[in-house]
């Protein structure tokens, strides 16, 4: 049924309404300071930068209590999947996408068959397989491996790779393989109050006392329950089927600036995102975050097509990601400065002020612009878009990426409903960096496809 201007703007009015209705008594009520732990399969794994998902919650349910027909969301910056589990609570089809192989390892985890009672008889034979396995043999190898682990700890974390390898149900080791990760995460020499690898000093490396089997075992136990409070919550909803997910979930590993996949060619009703603030360099460095754990995972496991340059360098992932090359063209600037009159004064106050720092900001933004162009064509006609993003500082310059992202969606094709500003709880970063303050707020951006 096609849908006429008077009821797309009562639409509108009716969302707006249940937003500023949510938080009328509370003017902190986005922030969520108060519902900001995590539960279900959200606990699995420390990645950086995760949404909250009470907010992701809360905008699921207001979207589907106003616009009825809402059954297929799709993220195109999946990270560890915060909307997707959202999404599966509401019995929703879910679409998710991220350039990261860690992120999709983690995605996939969660959403695996929710065999119980097979998966804790296969906890028991994997903790008795690393039990019994007496090798000291180290299998696995990389560079700088001896920097960034102790030998003791690499002879630890063989043990449990090669036991994880010998399950044969991939599920499993899916399951396994992101316990695995964060162990991974744990035991190294790289310091955990940051998202980039940096050494700990040697006299700290040298006195840590790390017991790798038992972090793994618990880190695998406390997974399986958290898994399983999920299992119940989706059972008792009526969207499991034999144990298994009655939707659809599919995670790709894909660059959404240069393509979004369509589940079986339909597109998606509700988008649901939080893209980088900026390239991974200088913000949050997702892939430098992720490369320890990648060297030690069967790659097949997650992907058997991952180009091989994407694991080369710690740095691989991030150079990938958005804005992380600078050979962009002039005519993509200029292009740019047209359609953002805001980006555009931005472009030349770096012209002033830093020009060396100018292509970072240009790449970026020239690759965010592709990436939302192919997000706003995989969805429907009237499909509405949540993004939550950060206002960075460049050279001392703040770059209101709210503002920016509303006008380039405006000229692709969108239009505004409302921004909502929150304070960012928890927040994993150092309060200020070499130039400026780190950012404390993030805007959540409405938009609806015109």
């Amino acid at each position: 049924m096609k849908l006429t201007e008077t009821t797309l703007k009562n639409v509108d009015e009716k969302l707006l309404f249940e937003i500023n209705d949510s938080g009328k008594y509370d003017r902190d009520f986005w922030t969520f300071k108060n519902d900001s732990k995590r539960k279900y399969s959200h606990l699995f794994f420390n990645y950086p930068a995760m949404m909250v998902p009470a907010m992701q919650s809360e905008l699921i349910d207001i979207i589907i209590k106003v616009q009825k027909n809402v059954k297929n969301v799709v993220d195109p910056f999946v990270g560890s999947g915060t909307t997707m589990i959202e999404s599966m609570l509401r019995g929703l089809n879910f679409y998710g996408q991220d350039i990261n192989p860690l992120a999709i390892l983690v995605c996939n985890s969660k959403k695996i068959p929710f065999y119980k009672k097979a998966l804790d008889i296969k906890i028991k034979l994997l903790l008795k397989k690393i039990a019994s396995d007496n090798k000291s043999k180290i299998d696995v190898n990389f560079p700088n491996r001896n920097k960034w682990f102790r030998k003791d700890v690499q002879k630890e974390l063989c043990v449990i790779r090669r036991s994880i390898m010998s399950e044969p149900s991939k599920w499993a080791r899916q399951f396994f393989w992101v316990a695995f990760a964060e162990t991974i995460r744990l035991s190294s020499n790289s310091r955990t109050s940051t998202f980039k690898l940096h050494i700990r000093e040697i006299e700290e490396i040298e006195g840590r006392e790390i017991n790798v089997v038992k972090k793994f075992t618990d880190i695998l136990i406390n997974n399986y329950d958290n898994l399983n409070l999920q299992r119940d919550e989706l059972k008792s909803k009526g969207y499991l089927s034999k144990s298994t997910y009655n939707g659809k979930i599919n995670i790709f590993l894909k660059d959404s600036s240069k393509k979004i996949h369509l589940m079986g060619g339909k597109k998606y009703d509700l988008l649901i995102s939080s893209p980088p603030y900026g390239d991974n360099h200088t913000t949050v460095t997702y892939g430098q975050f992720s490369y320890l754990p990648l060297q030690w995972i069967n790659l097949n496991d997650i992907n058997i097509k991952i180009p091989i340059n994407l694991l080369e360098k710690i740095t691989s992932i991030d150079s990938e990601s958005l804005g992380g090359k600078k050979n962009k063209s002039l005519n993509a600037e200029q292009l740019l400065r047209k359609i953002s009159p805001t980006l555009s004064s931005i472009i030349d106050e770096l012209e002033i002020k830093d020009i060396e720092k100018k292509p970072k900001v240009v790449s970026f933004f020239i690759d965010l612009y592709e990436s939302l162009n192919n997000s706003i064509n995989s969805l429907r006609k009237d499909a509405y878009m949540f993004w939550t993003v950060g206002n960075r500082s460049v050279a001392g310059i703040t770059i209101p990426l709210d503002i920016i992202m509303r006008e380039i969606i405006e000229f692709i094709g969108g239009k505004f409903i409302l921004s909502l500003s929150r304070d960012i709880c928890n927040k994993r970063m150092a309060s200020r960096n070499n130039t400026s303050n780190t950012m404390t707020k993030e805007e959540i951006l409405i938009m609806r496809k015109t």
